[in-house]
């Protein structure tokens, strides 16, 4: 056997323990992934019947851009993280609190802006076939909607900076495992919070009007806090000053989807249990885009 042969054998079968210990450290995380969608079409169909869904039937436009975010913000934190951890960026205490923080900070930012646009792209879009506007609605769904947002995805970016940091110290190419993740938690955790906050904002809706104001002000006011932490980190400024176009394309085409939703419940109430799985499966893909995005990063 010649020496070129034998350099292509090894090369063949060095590609092929690759492929399989890449496979090995997906196919649990997807494996949880698609197990958390179909709890979150569950518990959907759980929390369709509850007060909130019956009296304020515009929050089912808001699921879908909610659910949105997981792929808009935690992903896509999470490819970046993990883009920063594999080129070294993540190796001392003291660049894991600078990065972690920024970026942390950065998606409450974003969680913020595209919260308040969802919920008012939500309420044009019940006024259009309606033609009447609900003042008391809006405030309920924007209250909801920012409560929603910024605490999913304060929870979700602490767990994927967690996750990646670990993976990292494990040896496991966090790619693999970080987004999986986010996508098997991200539509379970949102709809749990939405589903929590928007009751209580409900009955302080019946009793005390005022309170779902204070919600919308307090978050708000933070917006610019975040936005000077974010600031601070070159990465999480760039996404800040050029980032903004694709969130809030996908936000409206979500809440397009979310119209299309409420319609379909109206009539077929099960429905709603396949909507996280039918809307979500397709983002488990940006595993790939991710480690697209690594070896971009390792070529330059």
């Amino acid at each position: 056997m010649s020496l070129d042969q034998l350099t292509v054998g090894f090369r063949r079968r060095s590609t092929q323990e690759k492929i399989m210990k890449q496979n090995g450290a997906v196919v649990f995380p997807f494996t949880i992934a698609g197990f958390g969608m179909v709890l979150a079409g569950v518990v959907l169909d759980y929390v369709q019947h509850w007060e909130l869904f019956e009296e304020v039937p515009e929050v089912f436009i808001l699921v879908p851009a909610l659910l949105g975010l997981k792929g808009n913000l935690e992903m896509t934190l999470a490819s970046r993280l993990s883009t920063l951890a594999n080129l070294g960026e993540l190796e001392t205490p003291q660049q894991r609190r600078a990065v972690i923080s920024a970026n942390m900070a950065l998606i409450q930012v974003q969680a913020t802006v595209v919260a308040v646009l969802a919920s008012a792209f939500a309420m044009l879009l019940a006024w259009i076939p309606a033609g009447e506007f609900d003042l008391s609605h809006g405030a309920l769904l924007c209250a909801s909607a920012l409560a929603t947002a910024c605490t999913a995805s304060f929870l979700l970016s602490l767990l994927m900076s967690a996750v990646v940091i670990g993976s990292r110290a494990a040896g496991i190419n966090p790619d693999n495992v970080a987004t999986p993740i986010a996508a098997s938690l991200g539509d379970l955790t949102t709809l749990g919070v939405l589903s929590l906050f928007g009751s209580l904002f409900l009955h302080a809706h019946q009793n005390e009007g005022w309170l779902n104001i204070g919600i919308i002000g307090f978050f708000v006011v933070l917006a610019p806090v975040w936005l000077r932490i974010a600031m601070r980190d070159p990465g999480a400024e760039q996404v800040l000053r050029h980032g903004w176009s694709p969130v809030i394309f996908s936000m409206l085409i979500s809440s397009g989807g979310g119209f299309i939703l409420k319609r379909a419940v109206e009539q077929y109430a099960k429905i709603a249990s396949f909507q996280p799985v039918i809307n979500e499966v397709s983002k488990n893909a940006s595993v790939d885009s991710a480690c697209l995005d690594r070896l971009l990063e390792l070529e330059e």
